[in-house]
C-alpha cells in the first residue's frame, strides 16, 4: 500500500495569516470555547475530522466550519495522506495554535467567575424573552428586529 503525506496550511490570503501569526504570538488572539476544545484535541497527535467530532461530542459540520475558521487564523494544519486512490485529512494543532491556547488558558483564570456569572445572565435573559414572545408571533418580530439592530449597531462601532 503506497502512501503519500502533503503537509499545507490553508489560507486564502496571506496578509491575514501573517497578521494572526503576528497576534497570537503579541498574545491578544480570543478563541472561542469551540476552537480551545478542538485545539485541546489535536495537539497531542493529528487527527480527522469525524475523529474530533467524536470526542468533543459536537456535530461534524460544526467541527468543520470551526476548523475551516482555525485553519484561517493560522492556528491549525491540514496533512493529507494518501491511501491508493483515496486522500484522508488529519488535522493537528501548530506552534502558533498551541500560543493562543496556552494564552486563552491564562486569561480564562482571571476571569472565570465574571464570565460565569455573565453567561447565567445572558442565558436566563434569552430564557425569559423565549417564554415571553412564545405566544405572540408580533413579539418574536420585534425581539428578533432589536437582536438584529444590536448586531448590526456592534458590528459597525468595532470597524
Amino acid at each position: 500500500m503506497k502512501e503519500e503525506v502533503f503537509a499545507n496550511t490553508y489560507s486564502s490570503n496571506e496578509n491575514v495569516i501573517s497578521g494572526v501569526r503576528e497576534a497570537a504570538h503579541n498574545e491578544s488572539c480570543d478563541l472561542t470555547r469551540l476552537e480551545i476544545l478542538i485545539l485541546e484535541c489535536t495537539k497531542s497527535k493529528p487527527k480527522s475530522e469525524t475523529k474530533i467530532s467524536r470526542e468533543v461530542k459536537i456535530n461534524l459540520p460544526i467541527v468543520s466550519q470551526v476548523i475551516t475558521d482555525l485553519m484561517l487564523k493560522g492556528l491549525i494544519e491540514r496533512t493529507m495522506k494518501r491511501r491508493i486512490l483515496f486522500y484522508k485529512e488529519y488535522f493537528s494543532t501548530n506552534l502558533e495554535g498551541l500560543i493562543a491556547l496556552d494564552h486563552s488558558r491564562r486569561n480564562a483564570t482571571k476571569y472565570t467567575s465574571f464570565c460565569q456569572a455573565l453567561s447565567g445572565f445572558k442565558d436566563r435573559s434569552q430564557s425569559i424573552l423565549v417564554d415571553l414572545t412564545s405566544g405572540s408571533m408580533s413579539l418574536k418580530l420585534i425581539v428578533g428586529t432589536v437582536k438584529l439592530v444590536c448586531r448590526m449597531t456592534r458590528y459597525v462601532l468595532a470597524e
